[in-house]
């Protein structure tokens, strides 16, 4: 083989050598390309859930704070009805004692009606 020979075949290989090395980084650009948008995406998604998260969480705190008043509300309503079982049990024992009362023989005297059923007839 001539000089020019090998060159031209040196040549070629190195023409072929740089163009696989150039597929080769259009390649790994595309794949790096590809990737970054991957890599975007599941940010945003990972944003995105984050965000659910906390809209969540601030739903569930407000409806314990709700359900915090409920139960205060609860305990309130609790104590008023105690508060007027006490009262209607105070005011069942004065209507008994008054009862009591008001069935005593009474020591005033009888009714003028019974007065004169009990006087002697005049003849």
């Amino acid at each position: 083989m001539s000089v020019i020979a090998n060159f031209k075949k040196r040549r070629e290989a190195e023409k072929a050598a740089k163009n696989q090395a150039t597929e080769q980084q259009e390649i790994n650009a595309a794949v790096a390309v590809n990737l970054v948008d991957t890599l975007k995406g599941l940010q945003q998604e990972q944003a995105d859930s984050t965000d659910s998260v906390n809209h969540a969480a601030d739903s569930v705190t407000d409806a314990a704070d709700k359900v915090e008043q409920s139960a205060s509300a609860i305990d309130d309503s609790a104590n008023d009805l105690a508060y007027s079982a006490d009262s209607i049990a105070n005011a069942a024992s004065d209507i008994k004692e008054a009862t009591a009362e008001l069935k005593k023989p009474s020591a005033a005297p009888k009714s003028s009606r019974s007065k004169k059923a009990a006087a002697p007839k005049k003849s």
